[in-house]
């Protein structure tokens, strides 16, 4: 025969199809390999909306989106599927209806599998029943929204002259209103397993599916907690202490939990919930063989793709950090944080790799003209779902008449304005992934003399600065920290840029000791901030009016920047630019590949750390 022989059983070789997760965050198309017969599936539906309150009503929490695990799914290779992500509830502005999530739906092997919908929280209504149900209003003792079996759980009732009820979660039921405050929402349940690849996770588990809190009946306090899993927290009754939120909170995106009930004040609406997620395992026919197979079968399989040898790698460890914001007045937001720690790579594959530049900070000519955000950075291939982390979004100009921030992975800082109120920073995580990448700047001051915010860090948000008063050369906002996540390494990276501090007297400016009154910069490489212009026209140092830049290859936001009057404008004065990002490979053994700089590391493991965009070669 053409290719006789056989290949035998001790040599090193094996009929291997690789796995290849896929997330849906949006509807799409799964294309499965050629070497797929099956998949495993976890979908979950939009999350249901809080319930809207009147000075007479006090609602319930929405009941998180069905979770649904199907395994073992027969396909065919090489064929489109049909994936349908359901959306949240929209925010509920109606005093008398509720508003139910949407379903998720993927259609698989010629059977259609549907996630139901999360029923919204009550309205001067019992629950809607759903996937999980949405949590009754106050005065319905049996006024609960019932889940469906093996997707969700039950909301809470509104017992008379209690509080309403939370929304049911995927793990446990929603709690009844309480005296002095709203019910919890229902605790989500662990998606971590189907999730290996693409963009997901590093931590044991991620919870998904949480319910919405139910609104609070206790002046003063805060509404009930949302379910964990991205259940969004209740709303208070009237008169919410300092930092307590007037109305609901909306469950996270991308995880399918139920919003929070509004507060308690006449037209409050309830809060919206959170989108579905899609996550699908494929499986070959085989993962291993044992036994003797003539060369002809492994020349055909080999034409297919579906015969290869098993991976060198093991367990391939990917970090990719976007390039951080450049800064404003306000701190640049830092570039998006993601990570893998469960890869599977092919061999004799090539995997792009992008390392996305940190943005330029302000040029200095107040106002009109603005710096850039980070760029993204991505590591994909033929053989996995790319992992994107979006770039860090840039600082807002400096002065009441400034651009505001951008989001990104993480938020800018918010500028200063001499309007009522400090003028928020940017959100982050924007777009929103599985995986959160990052956190919001913080929110800028009423006065034109006063600090401004910082940017958003991977590991937490920026601190709003409080009021100064007008006038008040205050200190600029710090950056939000970093995160060390990622168990490659301990390493803090993706820092906030600090914002810009107000500016001192004339005469202090001119002093050989000239203090900043900038912001810190995030722990994770965000750039400090300066301290801001003086209206007369002072000799200035050099130094003392340029934001100070992101770290490099962190990701790190630019720090805000101040102006220099004399000459105006020039190069001592503007913005930091945010630190260009990096992407990191590791994995156990020896060297088994090319590209990026290529180090041994602890635990007898190789690393290849990406500073500029190239190629994995494995």
């Amino acid at each position: 025969m053409a290719n006789g022989g056989i290949i035998g059983p001790t040599n090193p070789v094996g009929k291997i199809a690789q796995p290849k997760t896929t997330i849906f965050i949006a509807n799409g198309t799964l294309s499965t390999t050629a070497c797929t017969t099956k998949v495993d599936v976890t979908l979950v539906a939009g999350g249901g909306a809080g319930g809207s309150s009147l000075s007479t009503c006090i609602a319930g929490g929405g009941g998180a989106g069905g979770y649904r695990t199907i395994t073992c799914v027969a396909v065919c290779a090489s064929s489109p599927y049909p994936i349908t992500i359901g959306a949240g509830g929209a925010t509920n502005t109606n005093p008398a209806t509720n508003v139910s999530g949407n379903p998720s739906i993927a259609v698989l092997g010629g059977v259609t599998y549907t996630s139901c919908a999360g029923g919204g929280g009550g309205t001067n209504l019992a629950g809607s029943p759903g996937g999980s149900g949405g949590g009754s209003e106050v005065n319905r003792p049996s006024g609960k929204g019932c889940g469906t079996a093996c997707q969700g759980n039950d909301g809470g009732d509104g017992p008379t002259g209690q509080a309403g009820g939370g929304g049911g979660g995927a793990g446990a039921a929603g709690q009844d209103g309480q005296p002095g405050t709203g019910g919890y929402g229902g605790v989500g349940a662990c998606v971590e397993s189907y999730v290996t690849q693409g963009g997901a996770l590093g931590a044991a588990c991620k919870l998904a599916a949480g319910g919405g809190g139910g609104t609070n009946n206790t002046p003063g306090n805060p509404g009930g907690a949302g379910g964990a899993g991205g259940g969004g927290q209740g709303g208070p009754s009237t008169n919410p202490a300092p930092g307590i939120s007037s109305g609901g909170l909306e469950g996270f995106a991308l995880t399918g939990s139920g919003g929070g009930g509004g507060g308690y004040t006449p037209g409050s609406p309830g809060a919206a919930g959170g989108s579905g997620v899609a996550i699908i395992k494929e499986k070959g026919s085989a993962t291993s063989v044992s036994g003797m197979w003539s060369m002809q079968d492994q020349y055909d399989a080999a034409l297919t793709g579906c015969w290869s040898f098993a991976s060198p790698f093991g367990e391939v460890n990917v970090l990719v950090i976007a390039g951080g914001g450049g800064g404003g007045g306000s701190g640049g937001g830092a570039g998006g944080y993601q990570f893998n720690t469960a890869l599977t790579l092919g061999t004799g594959v090539t995997y792009p790799v992008v390392v996305g530049g940190g943005g330029t900070g302000y040029p200095g000519n107040y106002p009109t003209t603005g710096g850039t955000c980070g760029v993204d950075s991505t590591f994909g291939g033929p053989d996995i779902q790319t992992i994107t982390a979006t770039g860090g979004g840039r600082g807002a100009n400096p002065g009441s008449g400034g651009s505001s921030a951008y989001t990104g992975g993480s938020g800018g800082g918010g500028k200063n304005n001499p309007a009522p109120g400090p003028v928020c920073g940017a959100a982050g995580d924007t777009p929103a992934l599985f995986m959160t990448q990052g956190n919001r700047g913080g929110a800028g001051t009423i006065s034109d003399n006063c600090g401004v915010g910082g940017g958003g860090g991977a590991g937490a948000a920026a601190v709003d600065v409080g009021c100064q008063g007008a006038g008040v050369g205050g200190v600029g906002g710090a950056g939000g920290a970093g995160s060390n996540a990622w168990p490659g390494d301990s390493t803090l990276r993706a820092g906030g840029g600090g914002g810009r501090g107000g500016y001192p007297d004339p005469y202090t400016r001119c002093s050989p000791s000239f203090p900043s009154k900038g912001g810190l910069g995030g722990p994770g490489g965000g750039g400090n901030g300066v301290s801001g212009h003086d209206p007369a026209p002072q000799p200035v140092p050099l130094s003392k009016t340029l934001g100070y830049p992101g770290t490099a290859n962190t990701g790190g936001g630019g720090g805000g920047g101040g102006t220099n009057p004399q000459p105006f404008p020039d190069a001592s004065e503007g913005g930091g630019a945010g630190g260009p990002g990096v992407v990191i490979i590791q994995y156990p053994g020896g060297p088994a590949a090319t590209g990026g700089t290529i180090t041994p590391i602890p635990g007898c493991r190789t690393q290849h750390e990406f500073t500029a965009t190239g190629c994995f070669v494995t």
